[in-house]
């Protein structure tokens, strides 16, 4: 596995990177945007880290991120340090934020999940489906309203005009146009900006809840066309 970290921050990069070997993922660090992109178009990663609180470097990388084949990179990560920052990483299409100072406490159950998520994607690529599905949050069907706006197999996007906590574990039902069977899933807040979306990540999926959505997925994949990346990152969408 192997990573492509653009960060001017020296020693959060050297922390992240040095915790990410134990995990068996390589890093490639720069501190300049330019070589960063130069190695980014030349190789293939797994995932891409770029320092969001450095957000004329982090537009650099997206910029020539939006223009690859999906295939190029699958992963893309937003280090942070201000909420603010980490908000403009999502609004970019990131899929998992790592906050600042870096430590093994504070990242590492992320970057964990990064692994997963690498080697998942692996195995098969992860389809971002925009959606509109109705959901509640909780432990009962009948929890707290929102609304599914982003779906893949790792997780979502969910709109809900109330509070959700931003740690912990809590449950997703719904039901997936086109099937009967609720689905449910365990999940847990990775992200919330100030437009009532938060996004979340799956822990735990049952081997018949994994089957499901993954079906649906590549039936919704293969009926609507995902569009280019281009357009994903200029309107601001997934």
């Amino acid at each position: 596995m192997r990573s492509l970290l653009l960060s001017r921050d020296e020693e959060a990069a050297r922390v992240l990177a040095r915790l990410m070997r134990d995990l068996n993922i390589a890093v490639d660090h720069h501190t300049d945007p330019h070589f960063a992109v130069q190695q980014l178009v030349q190789e293939t990663f797994d995932s891409v880290i770029i320092d969001a609180d450095f957000p004329d470097d982090a537009n650099v990388m997206l910029q020539t991120m939006s223009k690859l084949p999906p295939s190029r990179t699958r992963l893309l990560i937003v280090l942070a340090n201000a909420q603010s920052a980490v908000q403009f990483g999502f609004v970019k299409g990131a899929h998992l934020a790592l906050y600042k100072p870096i430590s093994v406490d504070r990242v590492g159950l992320a970057l964990r999940a990064v692994r997963n998520l690498i080697a998942r994607e692996r195995r098969r690529g992860t389809e971002r489906v925009p959606v509109e599905i109705p959901a509640s949050l909780g432990r009962e069907s009948g929890g707290t309203p929102a609304v599914i706006v982003d779906l893949s197999e790792g997780g979502a996007a969910i709109r809900c005009t109330q509070p959700i906590p931003s740690s912990g574990l809590l449950t997703v039902h719904c039901v997936l146009p086109g099937t009967t069977a609720p689905f449910m899933a365990a999940a847990e807040v990775v992200w919330q900006d100030t437009h009532d979306q938060s996004g979340i990540r799956f822990v735990n999926l049952t081997s018949a809840a994994r089957r499901t959505l993954a079906d649906w997925l590549k039936d919704k994949s293969q009926t609507n066309p995902k569009p280019t990346a281009s357009k994903a990152v200029a309107s601001g969408r997934n």
